[in-house]
């Protein structure tokens, strides 16, 4: 029983967050994720749209207080004009926003699980999993920086090219056509090489008529004195 409860608390927090987290940490029914989702949709939905009307409410009986004196014996056009106003006001309050929102997200969610079987993710958990894959690529691309170049090496034979690199490469797999100086390369094979540059590909010319299923231009650079073909 209590399985089955932690079970149920785990998917209901899944369904908060998008696809990507969901194949890395797995929900524990497809069936109890949609439920979850229809059923923290519809709270969401009651709770934000309880706090909406509420700080409306108090909104309304402030500005009330305060224009009663100015609009209090005046005509019921100046009243709908006030309440009107009032009403805009409120809407476009940050917080006011922030809580319409919400509500409509969650009766979104509801009407995904209940009608389409989706689960939809709530925003701000998108926004913090994109703010953070970008600091990791920022992170990355900084590190990237403070290596030194690759070094190319462009064999004797002409359809071989060398290039050792500080990072792995980890796009260039057997299906990547790599470009380089106006001609088209497969990686042939990795070696291992010596710090820093310890990432060794083999590249070769890739043959007439080649199906590009996937295609990466390696920047050009100052290839190196060529070598033997037996390098």
């Amino acid at each position: 029983m209590r399985d089955r409860i932690a079970a149920l608390l785990r998917d209901a927090a899944l369904s908060f967050l998008p696809e990507g987290m969901r194949a890395i940490h797995r929900p524990h029914s497809t069936v109890t994720l949609i439920r979850a989702t229809t059923v923290t949709g519809i709270l969401q939905f009651l709770v934000f749209t309880t706090l909406t009307v509420l700080r409306y409410r108090t909104f309304a009986l402030l500005r009330g207080r305060q224009w009663s004196p100015v609009i209090g014996g005046a005509s019921d056009a100046v009243h709908v004009t006030a309440m009107l106003v009032l009403t805009l006001e409120f809407l476009i309050q940050p917080i006011s926003l922030m809580l319409i929102y919400f509500s409509i997200e969650g009766l979104t969610r509801f009407v995904s699980g209940l009608a389409l079987e989706e689960s939809l993710a709530t925003l701000p958990a998108v926004v913090a999993l994109k703010i953070q894959a970008w600091r990791r690529e920022k992170r990355a691309a900084d590190h990237a920086k403070q290596q030194p170049p690759d070094v190319v090496e462009i064999i004797s034979d002409g359809e071989h090219v060398r290039i050792a690199s500080c990072l792995p490469k980890l796009t260039w797999t057997p299906t990547i056509t790599v470009g380089f100086l106006g001609h088209w390369y497969l990686v042939e094979r990795e070696e291992k090489g010596v710090d820093p540059h310890i990432y060794i590909y083999v590249l070769k010319r890739a043959p007439t008529g080649r199906v590009l299923r996937a295609y990466e231009e390696y920047p050009p650079g100052e290839p190196a004195t060529p070598t033997s073909a037996s390098r």
